[in-house]
């Protein structure tokens, strides 16, 4: 679970169906989801619902040097464009705007009136969604 610090967080939903219990055997499934910032839907009076779903993993925050080895920049530089981004978002929904952030390799966030879709990438989807995958846990 990565928390994107004033915008929301992406989370794996993942559900377990016991169908066996010699040996212990699960129906898995797992697909992405988002969860948008309850403060940020709060402030611009956006439709929000918490999203409930298994944590399988633990939450962390966006790692800002991560990205900016990965880019090969400064840190500062990293930090002060994701400022910029949530003074976009937050300018734009003051003005009753539309809003569309794409996330690269992701998807992208669409905030429109006061509804909110995250529409992921189809290779995104097609490399962590698990539909109705078997799962034996050995040695139960």
């Amino acid at each position: 679970n990565v928390s994107f610090p004033g915008i929301g967080i992406f989370a794996l939903s993942r559900q377990q169906l016991p169908i066996s219990h010699h040996p212990v055997k699960y129906i898995v499934s797992q697909k992405p989801v988002f969860q948008l910032s309850h403060s940020l839907a709060c402030r611009f009076d956006l439709k929000w619902a918490r999203i409930h779903y298994e944590v399988t993993l633990p939450e962390r925050e966006l790692n800002l040097s991560c990205i900016a080895v990965k880019c090969q920049t400064e840190r500062t530089k990293v930090i002060s464009t994701m400022n910029e981004l949530i003074t976009f978002v937050e300018q734009r929904l003051h003005a009753k705007e539309n809003v569309e952030v794409p996330i690269s390799g992701v998807g992208v966030l669409r905030i429109f009136g006061e509804d909110y879709k995250m529409e992921f990438n189809k290779q995104f989807l097609q490399e962590v969604t698990m539909n109705d995958v078997v799962h034996v846990v050995k040695n139960a």
